[in-house]
């Protein structure tokens, strides 16, 4: 933008992502989480580790914990 001098005035460019923070529950979310850090939270506890994949309705985490995805109260990435 400033080589081809698009804008003739003074602006401010803002830029966001909707990434970490935000929440996962789509099997899109799952996919793209995989091999990340992400903090699940149930009715009875809060657990966060590295997702390693997901099938047959459970998150599988690297460190072997599953949880059933239809216990998943919310979830999100986190660093």
């Amino acid at each position: 933008m400033e080589t081809l001098d698009l804008i003739q005035e003074a602006y401010t460019l803002e830029v966001s992502s909707p990434g970490i923070g935000r929440a996962l529950a789509t099997e899109n979310d799952w996919i793209r989480c995989r091999g990340r850090k992400i903090e699940v939270r149930t009715e009875l506890e809060e657990y966060t580790g590295v997702l390693e994949g997901h099938g047959n309705g459970m998150l599988r985490f690297q460190d072997g914990r599953e949880i059933p995805l239809n216990g998943v109260l919310a979830a999100r990435e986190v660093i």
